[in-house]
């Protein structure tokens, strides 16, 4: 029997940004089966049918947008534990990300963060 491959949302406004974590996340031993979205609107869609187990999200969204979204995130009791990772600038109100790495992306530290979150 084998175990499901963990989840992991993207959010994030740059393509490049979400094909590189993309591409890490689903390569990554055991791996997590990836969605991606451009904003938080396309995230929350995907709430409803891929609870995630990890949310990589940009911490550089205008507003607070992404305190109101990783609220409902964790509201929800399907993706409470879900684990948050920042990418970008730290900001007083990203209280929301368990662990942060500033842009951009390398392998590395990437797969670090994850390994230490999951």
């Amino acid at each position: 029997m084998t175990t499901p491959r963990r989840r992991a949302l993207i959010v994030d406004g740059d393509e490049a940004h979400l094909a590189f974590a993309a591409e890490a996340l689903s390569s990554f031993r055991p791996g997590f089966d990836v969605a991606t979205a451009r904003d938080l609107g396309q995230a929350a869609e995907w709430l409803d049918t891929f609870p995630p187990d990890l949310l990589l999200l940009d911490l550089d969204l205008p507003g607070d947008a992404a305190d109101r979204f990783t609220h409902q995130l964790r509201a929800d009791p399907r993706t409470r534990n879900c684990k948050i990772l920042g990418i970008g600038t730290e900001r007083p109100a990203a209280g929301r990300a368990e662990a942060v790495l500033p842009r951009p992306l390398r392998p590395q530290p990437l797969l670090t963060a994850v390994q230490k979150l999951i």
